[in-house]
């Protein structure tokens, strides 16, 4: 697994403050710190009188593969992924742009939420992952009449 090339990740203070975050347990916190480290912040000046803003490019091209949460520095499981991934759907940290899980190499590709600065504990689940279907030869074909 390749580290990140960047030297820093962003982090809201307000983020650290919400009640979305605080809610957040230590297997979502531990996914959350792995989309901070992959999102490209740019620094991008229209003008010379324009002061300056860091922006990030990637913000709908978000990918999690398990190979890098399951290897270090991280070292989880799969099931822990899974309900991290979860739970930031839930409290609008992340949307899903694109299901994978059709193919062996189709990734699922997330995009950065910002539904978390309005989340409070109590509130429905912002955004729920839809369930895999029964593909193939995995589908059981039911023998008994009915």
């Amino acid at each position: 697994m390749s580290t990140p090339s960047f030297k820093w990740a962003k982090v809201e203070k307000t983020m650290v403050y919400s009640p979305a975050f605080q809610d957040l347990t230590l297997s979502a916190r531990r996914v959350l710190d792995y989309v901070q480290m992959q999102m490209r912040i740019e620094k991008i000046q229209v003008n010379k009188s324009t002061k300056a803003r860091y922006v990030c490019t990637n913000k709908d091209e978000i990918t999690i593969p398990y190979v890098a949460l399951t290897n270090k520095p991280f070292l989880m499981a799969n099931g822990a992924i899974t309900r991290g991934i979860d739970k930031l759907l839930a409290n609008g940290f992340l949307h899903v742009i694109e299901q994978g899980g059709s193919k062996k190499t189709h990734v699922s590709i997330y995009s950065i939420g910002e539904e978390w600065r309005t989340w409070k504990p109590g509130d429905d689940p912002v955004e729920l992952r839809v369930p895999y279907r029964q593909r193939g030869f995995t589908v059981k074909i039911s023998t008994q009449k009915e």
